[in-house]
């Protein structure tokens, strides 16, 4: 059995000015003597921005000590060249386990990489590895390169709720990607992320 090493490297979430705003609700705040005060549209963007900061900065300085996750098995067939692959779920059950243990990500986010992995899997019977795209798990030497400059990305529209807020990206490189955003237990965490390329 030979593994196909995948280097994880990515996305998936960068100070900049917004050229777009867009809320549908404020979401109150308090004076010091209690009474609810109305945030300014800056202020109302800027938490779940800073998630999605927080995220991308976390994902370069952490991700990327990781170094190497084997999600891919290669397994040749003797006295054939054919090549059978399957999911190396060890691997990716270590891989969710540091997403969430980043605290980024809602409990659905990770059950839909999960998802997303098994599904993989399954397909692997009939198709090539090549023939799938591992943008759901951030595996792009695209997202190593953004994530290098990831100064320079540039916010886009933001959209904020008082439970939830989506938040768009443009990365040095060009690619487009959506953050969904969930406020809980007074944190903003991220629901999904979505390539708007895609």
């Amino acid at each position: 059995m030979e593994r196909l090493t995948v280097k994880f490297l990515n996305l998936i979430l960068l100070p900049g000015l917004l050229t777009c705003f867009l809320f549908s609700a404020c979401i109150p705040g308090k004076k010091p003597g209690g009474a609810a005060i109305a945030l300014t549209p800056l202020q109302r963007i800027q938490p779940p921005l800073n998630t999605v900061f927080d995220f991308l900065k976390w994902h370069r300085k952490h991700l990327r000590e990781a170094n190497v996750f084997v999600f891919v098995n290669r397994c040749y067939s003797e006295g054939s060249e054919d090549i059978s692959y399957s999911i190396n779920f060890e691997e990716t059950e270590k891989f969710l386990l540091v997403m969430k243990q980043s605290s980024f990500f809602t409990d659905k986010y990770i059950e839909k990489l999960r998802t997303y992995f098994h599904d993989c899997d399954e397909h692997f019977h009939s198709y090539m590895a090549g023939e799938f795209s591992y943008a759901m798990a951030m595996i792009s030497r695209e997202y190593e390169e953004n994530l290098q400059v990831l100064e320079s990305a540039q916010p886009g529209l933001v959209v904020v709720s008082p439970k939830t807020a989506s938040v768009e990206l443009t990365m040095p490189s060009g690619l487009r990607m959506k953050y969904l955003l969930e406020y809980r237990k007074g944190v903003w965490c991220i629901e999904d992320v979505q390539d708007l390329d895609d």
